[in-house]
């Protein structure tokens, strides 16, 4: 009787203690939120973070919203940027990675990796 309530204890302990070590994917306060480019031609475009997801507006309207798995944040060595890479899974549960860089400077901004030539911007609430 006296072992079988240790390993009850115990069970619980390890559950406990594995719980605690899975960290949650968080943003910094200053990335979350509607993210805009600058020019008119892509007025209906936006991303947005939300602790949970990552949601993209398409310039034909779509929203695609995705639960986020993951958040790798790496510095830019010599920069203020902060190279962002998150995996999340769309609607089929299929896994993605989305790579952008921030930078908090001004305000902060964001640029695709994949086209860091794009600066987009946080909207004011």
């Amino acid at each position: 009787m006296k072992s079988k309530r240790i390993f009850f204890v115990l069970a619980i302990l390890i559950i406990a203690f594995f719980h605690g070590c899975v960290k949650k994917a968080v943003f910094p306060d200053e990335m979350i939120g509607t993210w805009k480019r600058a020019d008119s031609k892509y007025e209906r475009t936006f991303l947005e973070l939300t602790q949970e997801k990552i949601i993209f507006g398409t310039l034909e309207g779509e929203v695609n919203a995705h639960t986020i798995k993951k958040i790798k944040k790496e510095k830019v060595p010599g920069t203020e940027e902060i190279l962002c890479t998150v995996t999340y899974v769309n609607i089929e549960g299929k896994k993605f990675k989305f790579p952008f860089y921030f930078n908090p400077e001004n305000g902060g901004s964001v640029r695709f990796q994949n086209q860091p030539e794009v600066v987009w911007i946080k909207e004011k609430n």
